[in-house]
């Protein structure tokens, strides 16, 4: 069993979970279903043991009211990752927290642990980069990023990139990200019936 991260930095593991899943028939992603469990229970099964508290944010909370764990919404009306990442910081009992999707569930434990050890005192955001791309909903942030989250949704500026030249990013490239997840599958999500029917494959579910 994994064991709590040891670091001065305490962290919260904040999930997203306020995707319309349109491309799949309206099905909300935290409960598809991969083996015998779900997506949010695979998530959780990872992040517990790293991080202070586990909390969600959702645009219907109630949703998830019978599972007992905190479920924020978002403050703006903006509905997209840079406002869960705002409702999430904004309720954040920590000083830091790693932020994933919850369409992600194979999320491993040892990239979440080594991105939260990239993560200093001056740190604002800790971004995974490879191929010429940043992963925004597999990353750490402090709670310091909020003014220049709101900044942009202020000026209903919505995209996520935006906000790293605005405060002090760490990215983290390739042969880091490898070095701790060899096949890159917690950058796997779904968005569609096709993604998920080759996640089942990859991972021999029938």
């Amino acid at each position: 069993m994994p064991h709590k991260v040891t670091h001065s930095i305490r962290f919260t593991a904040i999930i997203l979970c306020g995707g319309a899943g349109s491309r799949l028939g309206g099905r909300n992603k935290a409960f598809l279903r991969l083996g015998s469990q779900c997506f949010l229970d695979h998530l959780l099964e990872t992040l517990n043991p790293l991080v202070e508290e586990v909390q969600l944010v959702a645009r219907d909370p109630e949703t998830f009211s019978g599972l007992g764990i905190k479920t924020v919404t978002d403050i703006y009306s903006a509905r997209c990752a840079l406002t869960g990442i705002h409702a999430g910081l904004t309720h954040c009992p920590t000083t830091h927290a790693f932020i994933t999707a919850c369409d992600a569930p194979l999320l491993r434990p040892s990239l979440v642990r080594g991105l939260m050890q990239q993560a200093g005192p001056e740190t604002d955001a800790v971004v995974p980069e490879y191929n010429g791309y940043l992963e925004p909903l597999c990353a750490v942030y402090s709670r310091r990023c909020l003014p220049s989250v709101e900044s942009l949704l202020d000026q209903g500026t919505l995209r996520i990139h935006k906000l790293y030249p605005l405060i002090n990013t760490r990215k983290v490239g390739k042969d880091f990200l490898l070095s701790l997840d060899p096949e890159l599958t917690s950058f796997v999500n779904v968005n569609t019936e096709q993604d998920l029917r080759e996640l089942e494959t990859r991972q021999g579910v029938v």
